[in-house]
């Protein structure tokens, strides 16, 4: 019957599908278009992100002020008229008038400048790294958007094929119905799941375009602009053990070095509150002018004068000192919860990420050739009337399941990756560059 023959095709196209030889997770592949349009999405997202942009802005905000924390303040130069009479205000009535200029300089103690083009530098340093840190997330989620694109995709598709696989059995169950050899009940089950399928195929493409729109977000594009994402995830080899990824963490995570440029920070706040109780400078230089008068016949005069502040309040110094050493503890303290956090988030990610290295060979190679198979068998055995409809619709409802379960899991083992190199700071080798 013809009804028959069509869907005996369908399940043999399922059987050839999925028994072509499996790539195991870790085989080496070469760049593929996917891959390479990753890479084009990254990079523009890399360039055009605003909040990305953002922080790239506020880095060189902060290395700005390095030079300015470094400079001394500008000299002054002051003018003054001198002693004037008041009765008539002339200039060359008494010995004492004259027309003063006057060039001074603030001088801090030695050492202090340079404890603060430190601080200075230590927080620059914690913006530059913290740019870093959000390149290296942004990459990340870029990724995870991808990844999430494609299982939509991957899942509509598997629907796409599992409404014509309904309709094959719709056929197949009217035609046994039409020759007494199936029953109503039959026909009327599967048309209600079919509506079933019907409304998952459109809220998967609804979330299809959510997750489109997410992804260009990133890039700052158009919303709906169009991106195709690759057919299959091929496993990649993943090179570094659990052990050398936590160790990694420690010095390529752009935040771990960012911590560490914040106990800097204060560490240098602690030798600058030190050099505070130490006096600084100003020194300065003067020449009067003056005009014959009836005392003398109007020599000018030259001045120097050195002058030095007196640290007479100790106390605010010694809450400068305090409030230093606290800061440095605090920040010391930070870093280290922060490497104990990111160390036990690659531990959960690289037992998550070989879990499903292990289930995407499982249902590559045995759960989905034997759900296929097993359906195989089913259209036979319900054709001839030895196996109830039940346990055909049964057999396509869970194969169905497993596919889905599988691209599932490819996603998951994709997105376990991405977290390792972001949580590791591996992301950053190939991008960053300044």
């Amino acid at each position: 019957m013809p009804a028959q023959l069509k869907f005996a095709a369908a399940v043999i196209w399922l059987l050839l599908m999925f028994s072509l030889p499996v790539r195991e997770a870790g085989a080496e592949e070469e760049p593929t278009d996917a891959s390479r349009e990753l890479d084009l999405i990254i990079s523009q997202a890399l360039e055009q992100n605003p909040d990305l942009r953002a922080a790239e802005a506020r880095r060189r905000f902060f290395a700005g002020k390095i030079v300015q924390a470094s400079s001394l303040e500008d000299p002054r130069l002051s003018l003054a008229l001198a002693n004037y009479p008041t009765d008539s205000y002339s200039w060359n009535q008494t010995p004492m008038t004259g027309q003063i200029v006057k060039l001074s300089q603030n001088l801090p103690f030695p050492g202090k400048l340079a404890a603060k083009a430190n601080i200075a530098e230590q927080q620059a340093n914690w913006y530059r790294e913290a740019y870093r840190e959000a390149k290296i997330q942004l990459i990340r989620q870029v990724k995870e958007a991808w990844y999430a694109l494609y299982l939509q995709e991957r899942t509509l598709e598997r629907t796409e094929a599992g409404l014509s696989l309904l309709d094959d059995i719709i056929r197949l169950a009217e035609n046994l119905y039409e020759t007494g050899k199936g029953a109503q009940q039959d026909i009327l089950k599967a048309q209600v799941e079919r509506s079933i399928l019907f409304e998952k195929r459109l809220t998967l493409r609804q979330q299809r375009d959510i997750d489109l729109a997410n992804l260009n977000s990133l890039r700052n594009a158009p919303t709906e602009t169009a991106i195709t994402p690759p057919h299959d995830l091929a496993p990649r080899l993943y090179p570094y053990s659990l052990e050398e990824l936590q160790e990694k963490a420690a010095t390529l995570r752009p935040l771990a070095r960012a911590y560490q440029s914040l106990v800097d920070q204060y560490k240098a706040q602690q030798e600058l509150a030190r050099l505070n109780y130490y006096p600084d400078f100003a020194i300065g230089a003067a020449y009067t002018f003056r005009q014959p008068n009836p005392g003398d016949s109007g020599t000018d005069f030259a001045s120097l004068e050195f002058a030095v502040n007196i640290p007479l309040f100790q106390e605010k110094r010694r809450g400068a000192s305090a409030e230093a050493a606290a800061g440095a503890a605090m920040a010391q303290h930070q870093r280290d919860d922060f490497l104990n956090k990111t160390r036990l988030s690659i531990h959960d990610g690289f037992t998550l990420m070989e879990k499903n290295s292990q289930l995407m060979s499982l249902y590559k190679s045995g759960i989905i050739p034997q759900a296929t198979q097993s359906l195989a068998a089913s259209v036979s055995g319900y054709q001839v009337g030895k196996i109830p409809f039940s346990t055909l619709f049964d057999n396509m409802l869970t194969l169905y399941k497993y596919e889905v379960e599988y691209y599932r899991t490819q996603v998951d083992y994709a997105r376990s990756i991405a977290r390792l190199e972001a949580d590791a700071g591996l992301t950053a080798d190939p991008v960053d560059r300044n």
